[in-house]
């Protein structure tokens, strides 16, 4: 019973601690997953600071694990600071809140599991049993049903583990309620990664930056020595007009699960993203002044009956 994937933890700090990075060698990855075989859960650093070629080859191997099924018993929990698009297309994110505790998570192992198993056997069956058939029966239809049951199964279990002792049972609640408050919106938020457009993504990450003022709309009509292509984004009756740089700033702030070069493409395939073309500004002196830019059409911007993004 294993996930279609592993799963990926995003958050800007962890409870849990690993040795195991997927910064090194496919052999030292392959070894350090050895040594903690008998763990119910793996957690891995996500090798931020790995090559791409690295990063490939290793969410590569862990991909075909899961794949694989019952040649693990773990499942795999990657850890990351921020989605990215290695871990978009290899792995199941978790950001919207932790189903549990990962601290007592981590401790659990096979050889407790079975111990418990051994002395409860019809309890463990009635209890994993229901965990995955509901979740099956809620998540029909979903792409992401199999991994969802097995999210179940796992919660089911580590709940099970706290209640064995009167002081945990309060917990345990604790955590069951937990889960089936947070699971839907794990789905739906799978579900809405599988069918995202970078496109979509791009006009929200252009409305973000202007909110947080990260960038500025000018007139380009309205030009003079203060004008800085870094931040500013110029705009006439009909386009936007922004450095290529500036683009792929947006994208790696505001849509860092996305490689830039896929979003350029989308963009320019869709005939949203211009070529670069060199612009000659007239600044308010009368002074030429030579740019590269792309264009951007306003009318895919400000589409779908939002603000004009030039007021905001």
């Amino acid at each position: 019973m294993q996930p279609t994937k592993p799963y990926a933890m995003i958050s800007e700090s962890f409870s849990v601690t690993t040795e195991i990075t997927l910064n090194c060698r496919l052999s030292e990855l392959k070894k350090q997953l050895y040594n903690h075989r008998d763990d119910l859960l793996v957690y891995i650093h996500d090798g931020s600071t790995s090559s791409r070629h690295q990063k490939t080859t290793n969410y590569g191997f862990l991909s075909d694990e899961a794949v694989k099924g019952s040649a693990s018993r773990s499942i795999y929990i990657v850890l990351a600071r921020k989605l990215t698009p290695e871990i978009r297309e290899n792995c199941i994110p978790i950001i919207p809140a932790e189903i549990c505790s990962t601290t007592d998570a981590a401790s659990a192992n096979w050889n407790d599991l079975i111990s418990l198993t051994e002395n409860n056997p019809d309890e463990f069956n009635l209890r994993t049993q229901r965990a995955y058939e509901e979740a099956c029966s809620n998540f029909k239809g979903s792409d992401y049903c199999q991994d969802a049951a097995v999210l179940s199964v796992v919660s089911e279990i580590i709940c099970w583990t706290f209640s064995r002792t009167d002081a945990t049972h309060q917990r345990e609640r604790k955590f069951q309620d937990t889960y089936k408050q947070t699971l839907e919106k794990y789905v739906q938020y799978w579900d809405s990664l599988a069918d995202a457009s970078a496109l979509e993504r791009f006009r929200d990450a252009l409305y973000a930056a202007a909110r947080k003022q990260s960038i500025r709309f000018r007139a380009i009509g309205n030009i003079d020595e203060t004008y800085c292509k870094e931040m500013e984004v110029l705009y006439d009756e009909y386009k936007l007009y922004i450095t290529l740089d500036l683009v792929k700033s947006l994208v790696s702030e505001y849509m860092s699960e996305f490689l830039v070069s896929d979003v350029l493409a989308q963009l320019s395939e869709a005939g949203i993203l211009s070529d670069s073309i060199v612009k000659t500004l007239t600044l308010s002196t009368g002074h030429p002044k030579n740019v590269r830019l792309r264009s951007i059409n306003r009318s895919f911007v400000n589409g779908h009956g939002r603000r004009d993004i030039t007021t905001i």
